[in-house]
């Protein structure tokens, strides 16, 4: 019988994991603005950009999303987005490639709370 070959995570996925892991300890009202920011990065036109070139000229969109999650969410979840960011930065993703990531990420954190409703 053969063995299957673990597939090594993206950095991206790893830091994906940390957030969702920091997203699930959160209260239910500390997660609504970690949520709307990412959803406002996948559908306002060019907010996705600092996902892509980390460049200075984005530097302070990239601040502020830091520092509203800082100051609404939490210390650990905005040192959490901030490196999955980076990590997809590092990927060289078209805008459209970093939407549907945004957005499948989104998805999870749907499932998460619905999933948690039935653990109760």
């Amino acid at each position: 019988m053969k063995k299957k070959k673990k597939k090594k995570k993206k950095p991206r996925q790893v830091a994906a994991k940390k957030l969702l892991a920091i997203y699930g300890k959160l209260a239910p009202t500390k997660r609504d603005p970690l949520q709307e920011m990412l959803l406002q990065h996948a559908f306002l036109r060019g907010a996705n950009s600092f996902y892509i070139d980390w460049a200075g000229w984005n530097e302070c969109d990239r601040r502020s999303s830091y520092l509203g999650l800082l100051e609404h969410v939490s210390e650990d979840a905005a040192h959490a987005w901030f490196d999955w960011a980076v990590a997809i930065s590092t990927e060289s993703l078209s805008a459209k490639t970093v939407r549907e990531v945004i957005l499948d990420f989104v998805g999870e954190l749907v499932s998460f709370r619905f999933c948690e409703r039935f653990q109760s």
